[in-house]
């Protein structure tokens, strides 16, 4: 038998494929596991996002040239990121420290406590 909790996690990640348009949901499954941090929007300076980790420590990454920003499932921009609102960032394999795309709003609360 499948734990409801576990139902909800599928559902929320389901959600989140159809909200990203042209990916399937296997390879965002593994996105989201494999290349991806979970955090607290603190500022973003140019090509610099920094968040706040579990910790409460802060974290600096470079955002990468044509990163997808979405907030509520919607097209966004870094710029309308509110400070102390929860994120998701999903990073580049190569490079943990290179951001290509930033989720924000309820999806993130939901996903975050499935």
């Amino acid at each position: 038998m499948i734990s409801p909790t576990l139902v909800n996690a599928l559902r929320h990640v389901s959600e989140y494929c159809r909200n990203r348009k042209g990916l399937k949901m296997s390879t965002v499954s593994k996105e989201v596991a494999a290349n991806s941090c979970d955090g607290k929007f603190v500022k973003v300076s140019g090509d610099q996002l920094t968040s706040t980790c579990g910790k409460g420590e802060e974290h600096r990454y470079t955002v990468a040239k044509g990163a997808k920003v979405t907030c509520d499932g919607k097209e966004s921009k870094l710029s309308d990121l509110k400070a102390g609102s929860k994120i998701r960032m999903t990073m580049c394999k190569d490079d943990k420290n290179k951001i290509l795309a930033v989720d924000s709003g309820k999806l993130i609360e939901s996903l975050t406590h499935a």
